[in-house]
């Protein structure tokens, strides 16, 4: 575990900005949807990988959160984040890789 490795004050303020930046996004998220003529009860769907190592954090902050689990072919999990890396990373960096 990760955690282990960082003294309990640096990964309390990590966690506290992680969490505290988080929840600005789903706000942002919550507003423009309803700006777009959302339902109030409309639900938020997060679907973004990374977010599978984070379901305590998340059950900590949202009780009453379900999940969906979908499995994938590795093979074709491979190929989509090749593709992506292939069309839209390019825009992230700062200068062209070599």
């Amino acid at each position: 575990n990760s955690d282990q490795t960082l003294p309990p004050e640096v990964m309390y303020e990590a966690r506290k900005t992680w969490t505290d930046t988080f929840l600005y996004l789903l706000r942002k998220l919550t507003l423009r949807a309803k700006r777009q003529g959302k339902k109030d009860n409309a639900r938020l769907l997060l679907k973004s990988p990374v977010h599978t190592a984070r379901i305590r954090l998340f059950l900590q902050l949202f009780p009453d959160a379900q999940f969906v689990y979908l499995h994938r072919h590795p093979y074709h999990v491979f190929r989509s984040a090749a593709h992506m890396a292939d069309t839209t990373y390019g825009y992230t960096y700062l200068q062209k890789p070599t």
